[in-house]
């Protein structure tokens, strides 16, 4: 395994762990493979758990549309 540092760590990453970061201080044990997220009317994120209560709302600058894809982050659309 690799050992990250400034060096290293792909901006990617660095937002992925900052989302992280910030969902440990609402849910310190949540399973981020449990996790989905709603977008808002103004482009941020509302994230749930696994029973579907809200945990927190993230900005749009911390978890972006690219991220929510790429790390496979479940997405509720609009009915």
């Amino acid at each position: 395994m690799m050992h990250l540092n400034e060096g290293n760590i792909t901006n990617d990453e660095r937002q992925y762990r900052n989302f992280c970061g910030l969902l440990s201080t609402y849910r310190p044990n949540v399973d981020l493979k449990t996790i989905s997220v709603k977008k808002t009317s103004k482009g941020n994120w509302v994230v749930f758990d696994k029973d579907d209560k809200k945990i927190c709302l993230v900005s749009r600058a911390v978890l972006t549309d690219e991220l929510v894809d790429a790390r496979k982050i479940r997405k509720i659309e609009d009915e």
